[in-house]
């Protein structure tokens, strides 16, 4: 008796694992058919544009700063009025922003949300086609699947989620970077035939394939300048390639000429309106190379984030895995730097090892394809993949080392695991080993949860803000006040022909720009305001949720509901129940937690003339009225201070 049921048992036993390897065999037969390639062009980015919409209204800090002022003064010609209003990142390129500002001056904000949600997911489209590039060593049925699931590891990364479907760019304009990247892999059968005529000039079709691709490559630079990493990194991995050494400098260059090309296209036009206006085409920053009395004496200005020596330079993948907070504001999990970071040193050793240690000899024993050693060298598109990645990581550490940038590398990130352990392992073994890795790096990134850069809930328009009507707008000026609380969105929000003037804000100020607020002031010779800080209750604001949500489910009815909550306070719940005249009850904050706003916006409104004051505007704190902007369903809370 006790044999049959332990027969039946590994009877059963043995079924599930046979039912198990059908459903994955019927999978992986689903995900090799020609027609799931198609569908995943068609699905992932509507899936992206799906998930714009659950995180709700892109209220990131920089959108509120210049991303929908910089949009807003280049359509209305406020370059020459307005002063700074944003900060130094008022004179940004505002090309890339121009697009999401228009989507939501025509059209509700949610359908401008899921249409930039759809063009980020469009990031997958040009990730496929370079992994189906790259892995053209695989069957035409298995490479379908394998580039089908890496494109969606890819997509699976923290630093792309963090900024699906925001007007922080990075998303955006990894499309151009990676779609470089994809032309030049696409078509490297003709530029390795190039390669081998060991012709000087090389043949016109492969010259314009490199330039088309630098074209691509500096326009995404031109869009957002922290994308100069990629154009370097992908022109440095040309003089890598296993070529010859005269076609790489010929790719490099011809690249090279591309990248120039598209930066002019995209930013050139922005350079010499700069050039024409400051005297400086970066300007405000680099004001060390071109002198501006405007500004003080800068380089770059964002630089704080980079690793402190050179023991932190060579273990920074495993410190910023460690401490995400590194490298950025937010926090993000994922582990794949890390892997990376191992699988390079590992390939490296072994390829250096298995170059002084001499091959088997043909007499010994066959060995099993799939048990036989890997390959130490690689093709041009794999050298171009590993290159790119491996290249512009220590770019990006060296010149900025923020963890948004990293965007178009750490989508190529999973592909670059593959091929890597496809060097340091057997084939079958580093299949299942990247299959195990990348699952769990998916799941250290879902599961720890994506941090964004700030989202609200939707709301028709986008941006609206309670501002007082101007008699004079033609004469008026306003002041923005303040860095801590970013109000340069409220600059686009007043008549195109007030002067907004920026002060206290991350501009590097000299003397004589503060004078130049003083003579805008006077020469437009109307009144004066200023938008200064106020306070915001977070916990009001949570707890006014809260109560909407108890009184929309019909909870606050009910007696053993409000009874419930009011026992929940001796577990730690900081939340008052009410008891209302008709019956029910309400959830309120406890006292010991409220907050005085008004005191607190007395204070902010006295900080807020210091600042102006040190600018040559007092004003008196008591002349201030709190008002309310929204981005989103979130609220904006600022106060309208009476200047002259």
């Amino acid at each position: 008796m006790g044999q049959a049921v332990k027969h039946g048992r590994q009877a059963g036993t043995a079924g599930g694992r046979a039912a198990a390897t059908s459903r994955l065999g019927r999978l992986a037969a689903l995900l090799e058919h020609p027609r799931a390639t198609l569908w995943a062009y068609l699905m992932v980015p509507l899936a992206a544009g799906l998930v714009a919409l659950a995180l709700g209204q892109d209220a990131n800090w920089d959108l509120r700063n210049y991303h929908w002022y910089n949009a807003f003064a280049f359509f209305e010609g406020k370059l020459a009025t307005d002063l700074a209003p944003a900060g130094l990142q008022t004179y940004f390129n505002p090309l890339i922003d121009l697009p999401y500002y228009w989507a939501n001056r025509q059209f509700p904000a949610p359908v401008a949300g899921f249409a930039f949600g759809v063009l980020n997911g469009l990031d997958f489209v040009v990730l496929l086609a370079v992994a189906r590039a790259v892995l053209t060593g695989l069957p035409a049925p298995r490479r379908n699947r394998v580039a089908l699931l890496l494109a969606l590891a890819g997509v699976l990364t923290p630093q792309f989620l963090s900024e699906l479907g925001t007007t922080m760019g990075d998303d955006t304009t990894a499309l151009a970077v990676l779609g470089a990247l994809a032309l030049v892999a696409t078509r490297w059968p003709r530029l390795k035939a190039d390669a081998e005529r060991g012709s000087l000039a090389g043949s016109p079709a492969a010259a314009a394939i490199l330039l088309a691709a630098g074209v691509l490559s500096g326009a995404a630079t031109g869009l957002k300048l922290t994308n100069a990493v990629y154009s370097v990194a992908l022109c440095a991995t040309f003089l890598i390639v296993p070529v010859h050494p005269v076609a790489r400098l010929r790719f490099a260059f011809l690249f090279g000429l591309g990248v120039l090309a598209g930066i002019a296209l995209t930013s050139g036009w922005w350079f010499l309106t700069l050039w024409r206006q400051f005297g400086n085409p970066l300007y405000p920053q680099f004001s060390s190379l071109f002198p501006s009395p405007l500004t003080a004496d800068v380089g770059v200005v964002d630089n704080l984030w980079r690793p402190n020596g050179t023991v932190e330079r060579l273990m920074w993948p495993f410190i910023t895995t460690l401490d995400p907070r590194r490298i950025g504001q937010i926090t993000v999990h994922q582990i794949v730097w890390a892997v990376l970071y191992v699988l390079f040193v590992w390939w490296a050793a072994s390829s250096v090892f298995r170059r002084l240690k001499p091959a088997p000899g043909a007499s010994a024993a066959p060995v099993r394809v799939e048990h036989a050693r890997p390959a130490i060298g690689l093709d041009g598109r794999e050298a171009l993949v590993l290159g790119f990645v491996g290249i512009g990581y220590v770019v990006w550490m060296l010149m900025f080392s923020i963890g948004r940038y990293l965007v178009p590398i750490e989508l190529l990130a999973p592909l670059a695991v593959f091929l890597l352990l496809r060097r340091v392992l057997p084939p079958a073994r580093a299949d299942r080993v990247a299959a195990w890795v990348l699952a769990f790096n998916a799941l250290v990134v879902l599961g720890g949860g994506v941090t964004g850069w700030g989202h609200a809930g939707w709301a028709r328009e986008a941006i609206r803000a309670d501002l007082p009507a101007l008699a004079e707008p033609e004469r008026t000026t306003v002041l923005i006040a303040g860095r801590e609380e970013p109000y340069g969105f409220l600059a686009a929000e007043l008549p195109r022909q007030v002067a907004a003037i920026g002060l206290a804000t991350a501009f590097p100020a000299s003397t004589a720009y503060f004078e130049r607020a003083r003579a805008i002031a006077d020469e437009r010779g109307g009144p004066v305001f200023a938008v200064v800080a106020a306070s915001r209750d977070g916990r009001a604001e949570d707890m006014a949720r809260y109560q909407s949500l108890f009184a929309a489910s019909g909870l606050a009815e009910s007696a053993a509901a409000c009874g419930l909550v009011e026992k929940l306070k001796g577990f730690g719940v900081r939340v008052d129940v009410v008891s209302r005249p008709g019956g029910g009850c309400a959830l309120a904050l406890p006292a010991a937690l409220a907050r005085d706003p008004a005191t607190e916006d007395r204070a902010l409104a006295a900080l807020g003339a210091s600042f102006t004051a040190a600018a040559g505007f007092p004003f008196d704190p008591a002349a201030c009225t709190r008002r309310v902007a929204h981005v989103g369903t979130r609220a904006v809370p600022f106060q309208w201070c009476r200047v002259r």
